[in-house]
Parts: structure tokens; sequence; C-alpha cells
């Protein structure tokens, strides 16, 4: 029996991820048994057409329009505060988490400023075990997948380390020192100012939304089998159609001779092809017992079964984008007939719907952001003042026309003669009646008072009373 190596998990690893010391290289808390968790995370969200979809809106609706004060913030990569909300936006959507570095540099007063802020590669970064003062551990950064060479592990100097996080003057300046110290063969007292910002090797600010966890658990993480199979799905019927049978047709002979068989094999090819759909073929048999033996067709069945695949395609995309903040599905997928099958009102519903369900991912990305000294305001994908309808607010283009379109047809004055009677019957209160006017059908407070009469003036009429008077 075959063994399968490529398993996600072990059994008992089902409902944790492993996250331990290794202490034979730097006492890193390694993220998964094998220190490849975010690798493979990575891998199947870009395997599934669902959940890298999802991922993309996601970091869209995560880091909106931009930023309401754009500006250069690190003129080495040529990075703007956009930039970085974006690359930040990008690895929230996919890991849960980013690793962002920062460096630091002098002003002409001598004071410390922060410059050149960049996200590293998440999955490459890993944190080592706090000191004895539980002080955070080093920040490394090394491509963990990376196979061993022939002659071992990868050198020590391939990996690098930062500090983490903290922007206590006095502790940035000894760091600093002791860089430059390291590099230049000096006694940290007597390094220069140039020698220190031109050695440091700067910090990085671990952002965890899930920090009961030493390292960010993906949303995706409950969608990794559901991931996994709707790219085995993709490669099942990939295969299928490269090797499988697919209706391919057989023709069997029995009892010709070898010319005979020859004009047959070349006369059947002349058949294929739509073009040849009305052709007529003759073959001439002198004595057979059963023309079924001189001549037979055998069409081969398809092995691609897609009716297999429709309820569990269903079911796994709707678990993929239940994990990615709730997307509505057709912010990522087209409806049926056509892309814009969907109306113009219920769209942007969605879409503030979504950027809701994206608001702790956008609101911890500022107050990162303002954290490590690069404060920046998102700009929503949907302004939501403007998009509210309410009896005070601005109504949008939409709905103007189709409460315009509502009081103009048939259905729409019955609608109002039957708010009137439900009114006059008692069904239904002033203030009631008087909202609908206003938010379904669009009038002002004023003429929906005129529609149904004041309270205070006009008392209700008695139609039961009003029915009797004219039949008397």
């Amino acid at each position: 029996m075959a063994i399968v190596k490529s398993v996600r998990a072990k059994l008992y690893e089902l409902y944790s991820r492993v996250i331990s010391v290794d202490e034979k290289d730097d006492s890193i808390y390694t993220n998964g048994d094998n220190n490849l968790y975010p690798y493979e995370l990575d891998r199947a969200i870009n395997n599934s057409p669902t959940a890298k979809r999802a991922k993309t809106i996601m970091a869209n609706f995560i880091s909106g329009r931009g930023v309401t004060n754009d500006r250069l913030v690190n003129p080495k990569r040529g990075l703007y505060l956009s930039d970085l909300v974006n690359d930040i936006a990008n690895e929230i959507a996919g890991q849960y988490g980013s690793f962002i570095w920062i460096g630091y540099g002098f002003n002409d007063d001598g004071d410390l400023v922060k410059k050149n802020p960049e996200v590293l590669d998440y999955a490459n970064c890993r944190e080592s075990r706090e000191d004895a003062n539980e002080y955070p551990g080093r920040i490394y950064l090394k491509d963990w997948a990376a196979k061993k060479s022939m002659f071992g592990n990868r050198k020590k100097e391939d990996k690098k380390w930062y500090y983490p996080f903290n922007d206590n003057p006095e502790i940035v300046r000894a760091q600093m020192r002791s860089d430059a110290a390291n590099k230049s063969g000096k006694e940290k007292e007597d390094v220069t100012i140039e020698e220190m910002v031109t050695n440091y090797r700067g910090q990085v600010f671990h952002l965890n939304l899930t920090e009961r966890y030493k390292y960010a658990l993906s949303q995706f993480d409950s969608v990794f089998n559901d991931m996994d199979s709707e790219y085995r799905f993709s490669l099942y019927v990939n295969t299928q159609m490269r090797t499988g049978f697919l209706g391919k047709t057989i023709f069997i002979t029995q009892g010709l001779d070898e010319q005979a068989e020859e004009n047959t094999g070349k006369d059947l090819a002349k058949f294929l092809g739509a073009e040849n759909s009305g052709s007529l073929y003759y073959l001439n048999v002198e004595e057979a017992e059963k023309l079924d033996n001189v001549l037979k067709v055998e069409q081969l069945k398809p092995q691609l079964d897609d009716k297999l695949f429709v309820e569990n395609d269903k079911r796994i995309r709707r678990n993929i984008l239940g994990a990615a903040n709730n997307l509505p599905e057709p912010l990522i997928y087209a409806g049926e007939g056509a892309l814009f099958g969907t109306s113009a009102d219920a769209y942007t519903e969605m879409k503030l719907f979504y950027q809701e369900q994206t608001l702790n991912e956008r609101s911890a990305l500022e107050k990162t952001l303002e954290k490590i000294g690069f404060p920046a305001k998102i700009i929503l994908i949907v302004e939501e003042d403007k998009e509210k309808i309410s009896s005070g607010g601005e109504k949008s283009e939409g709905q103007l026309k189709a409460q315009a379109a509502l009081k103009g047809s048939v259905g729409g004055v019955q609608g109002i003669l039957g708010i009137q009677a439900s009114y006059a019957q008692g069904k239904t209160d002033f203030e009631s009646a008087i909202t609908i006017l206003v938010e379904i059908y669009g009038f002002t407070r004023e003429i929906s008072v005129d529609l149904l009469g004041r309270p205070d003036e006009d008392p209700k009429p008695n139609l039961e009373e009003d029915g009797k008077n004219n039949e008397e």
C-alpha cells in the first residue's frame, strides 16, 4: 500500500499548531512543527482560485484607496506611505500579521528620527526566545524553506537578525553604538554619528493580530483543507483532460484481409471532424455471420464527472469566503448571466458590508503605523456618509431614481392608498406610516403628513361609518 507523505498535519496536531523553541538554532520559536507553516499556508492560498481572489479583495479593503497624507517614506526603495500600507495589508490578508523594518537616523538638531520603513517577508521571519528579563528576543530573517546543500546546513551568515521594536532613544542609541563598534572595531564611546547610522541593523515591529499566539494565526487556517481540496479538484480535472478517455471512439474490425484493413483505416480517418458529419461509409463484406464481428464501434465514457464536484465546490467556496471575513461572493465572482447582474445599489451595500467586516484589520494597521512613527489615515473604498440612506442624510443616486420610479408607477400609487387606508383603519400608527412614506417613497415629512392628514387637526376618517352612510 502506498504511503502518503504530503499530509498536512499528523493526527494529534489537527487542532493545534506547534510552536516550540529550537535550541540548536539561536533559540528561535518555530512556526509550525516543521517551521514551515507560513510557506505551506502561502502555497495553499495561491493554489486555490477562491482563496487567492479572496485574499486580494481583503487586502484591497484593508488598504483602501490610499492614504490622505501620502508621502515618500523610503527614498532608497522609492516607497510611498501608501505603498507601505499596501504591503502590510497584503501580509495581514494572508498571514494575519506583518514584520515591519524601521531604520534610524539623526536630524540637524541631533535628535533621532525613524526612516526607510519596509515590510519584510513574513514567511522568512522568526522570533527568538526572550532573555532572562523577559525582554523580547531578536527577529531573525532567513529562507527557512531552502533545502540544505550537499555540505549540510546553510552558512550561519545567511541568517540576518534585527532588534525588536523599541523607540526609547537611549536604547536605540545604545544599539547603534554597539553595531558600529562591532563593525569598525572601535570602542563604543569612539564611534562617530556616521558610523552609528551606516552600521545600524535596525528594528523590526511584529504586528500580530492574534496575540495569544507567538505568531499570527491566518484567517485561512480553518479552511486549509478546503483550499487544498479546491486545488486537488483542479488537478484531477486537468489530469483527466490530459490523460483520460474523454469519450474516445474505438473501431473494431475482424476478418478483413491486409489490403481491406488498410483501406478501412484510411476511410475511417476521413470521417473525423464536424465537416465530415454528413459523410456516408460503405464497406462490402463477402461473408460474415454477424456484421458486428466485421466492424464494431465502441464509445468510451469519459471518466470526468462534473456532478461529483458541484455541491463540494459550493461548500468549499462558501467556507473559504466565510473565513475571509465573510466576503460576499458577488464581489469576486460575477453573477449568473453577466458581470453587472447585481444592481449598483446592492453592489454598494455589499462593499459597505465588507468594509465593516475589515474594520478591525484596518484599524490595527493605522495604529501600527502611528506607533512606529509613520501615521496615516486610510481612505475608505466607499465613503459611508455619502451612502447613508436616512431621512436626514444624503441619498445615493440609485435610491433617488428608484424612489422616483416607485412614486410614478401604478403599484406605487396603490401602495400609498394602502398606507392611507391602513392608517385610517387604525392598523398602522401615525409615525410608522410617516416613516414608510419618507424612507420608501422619498417624500419629505411635510408631504407625508399632508398625505395622511395631521392627527391633531384632521381626525382619522371612519371608513366603516362612511360606508354605512353611502349605503343609506
